[in-house]
């Protein structure tokens, strides 16, 4: 009995090992073709980290008219910008150019999937960083298009909720996805604009710079976090700001990359970028409006605009529920000018560059310059529809990953207006620290 139980464990390790040996050789992808199994990280089953710069791929085959139904049972990998270390992608398809559906990293474990079609590609990559403890998912092959039980409704997150719970104005599945396209749009009121329920907190030492100072989770109620929605959960791409249930503003130039509406994801009520925050609601985006109206079939095959009107509404796929950490930003008089040497905030989760963590959000004191500071390093300044922000101190100014994010002030009647956008900074390097070009709320019509 001693010597077949361990003559099975040989076995078992043997195939283990010579699976890996296919997904992870140089004859991978590991065609899977039973009609269900498991796949793990190398090492995951011997409880050891999987191993650094490995590439690992697994096609499964369903049958023609099937799909393919994954399940993940247990999943932690390290977590870096756009996932762009250790990652596990799924294609829908047969080769390593199929769409790519899903990126994952993190240490959490994500919603089950079902494929579109009989074919799914899964390749795990890691980078020489940071090794963890890795993967454990089950297949089966399925004629089911949903993974939600009879009486329910699978949301766009793949979340299972009550069928009879569509269009009751409840945001059960978190992402309104059960909330829209409604015959009757049930629009909650707008509370008083620009004035948090949870104060910020300044410290006296304000951090002005890159890393800034980490914001009070709640603080900025208005802000808005843009990523790009195939990644998870580290897709940010830029910031935002509410003005109501169901428009946000941001900047323009963050749709370059990807014009698609429907690549895109909009996080409320966030403070950690990585990690899913319990105050935290997402929402997608029913109607792009590139300023002063460029129609979105245009700037879906062209991607142009006018860098100097850098400003895009975006509407929500369902209103939103404000609460304390959700909140609208109040929008100034037009044409408000502000005087050189006022102080406003910016926040966003931008790159620090060595001088902070960039996983919380971040908020930095920027002052009003005389626009000739701002003018000529990348174009002819306007002033009557650009900002002229920051301090002349090294490593001063706005990263990358905070374009799009609110710059606002507070006025006398002790309520935060929404003065401007981050666009673009200038200095690439943030060596000068010089200063950051924001687009003003104040010169356009834009509600």
């Amino acid at each position: 009995m001693e010597e077949g139980y361990v003559l099975y464990i040989l076995l078992a390790s043997f195939a283990t090992a010579y699976g890996n040996l296919l997904a992870c050789g140089r004859s991978q992808p590991l065609v899977l073709t039973n009609s269900a199994g498991a796949i793990y990280s190398p090492g995951y089953e011997t409880n050891q980290k999987y191993p650094p710069r490995t590439q690992c791929s697994y096609l499964i085959k369903a049958p023609v008219g099937k799909r393919i139904h994954l399940t993940f049972k247990d999943f932690e990998l390290d977590v870096a910008e756009q996932c762009s270390g250790d990652r596990l992608s799924i294609h829908e398809g047969n080769t390593f150019r199929s769409p790519v559906r899903f990126v994952f990293c993190g240490d959490t474990a994500p919603r089950d999937i079902i494929s579109f079609q009989n074919e799914i590609l899964i390749v795990f990559q890691t980078d020489f960083m940071i090794q963890k403890k890795g993967f454990h998912l089950t297949y089966k092959t399925t004629t089911s298009q949903t993974v939600c039980n009879p009486g329910e409704g699978m949301c766009r997150n793949r979340k299972c909720t009550p069928a009879s719970g569509r269009c009751n104005g409840i945001d059960e599945c978190g992402d309104g996805s059960d909330e829209q396209q409604c015959p009757k749009v049930v629009v909650p009121p707008n509370p008083t604009c620009g004035v948090p329920k949870i104060a910020p907190v300044f410290n006296s030492v304000q951090e002005r710079i890159i890393g800034g100072q980490e914001a009070k989770p709640g603080s900025w109620p208005w802000q808005v976090d843009l990523q790009i929605d195939p990644v998870n959960p580290s897709g940010h791409m830029c910031g935002g700001a509410i003005l109501n249930s169901q428009w946000v503003i941001t900047a323009s130039h963050c749709f370059q990359p990807q014009p698609n509406k429907l690549a895109w994801r909009l996080h409320f009520g966030k403070h950690n970028k990585f990690t899913e925050d319990k105050t935290e609601v997402v929402r997608y985006v029913d109607r792009l409006v590139i300023y002063p109206d460029i129609p979105e079939a245009t700037f879906l095959k062209t991607r142009q605009f006018n860098i100097r009107d850098d400003l895009t509404l975006l509407k929500l796929n369902a209103p939103l529920n404000f609460t304390d950490y959700i909140q609208p930003v109040c929008l100034p008089p037009k044409n408000k000018q502000l005087p050189v040497g006022t102080d406003c905030y910016s926040t966003g989760w931008g790159m620090t560059r060595g001088s902070g963590k960039t996983d919380a959000l971040k908020q930095v004191k920027m002052t009003v310059l005389d626009p000739a500071v701002c003018a000529g390093p990348f174009m002819p300044f306007n002033p009557n529809t650009m900002l002229c922000m920051g301090v002349r101190k090294q490593g001063s100014g706005v990263c990358h990953g905070d374009s799009g994010g609110p710059l606002v002030c507070k006025y006398s009647d002790n309520k935060w207006y929404l003065t401007g956008l981050v666009s673009f900074g200038t200095d690439a390097n943030y060596q000068s620290g010089l200063c950051a070009i924001g687009q003003s709320a104040t010169s356009f019509n834009i509600c």
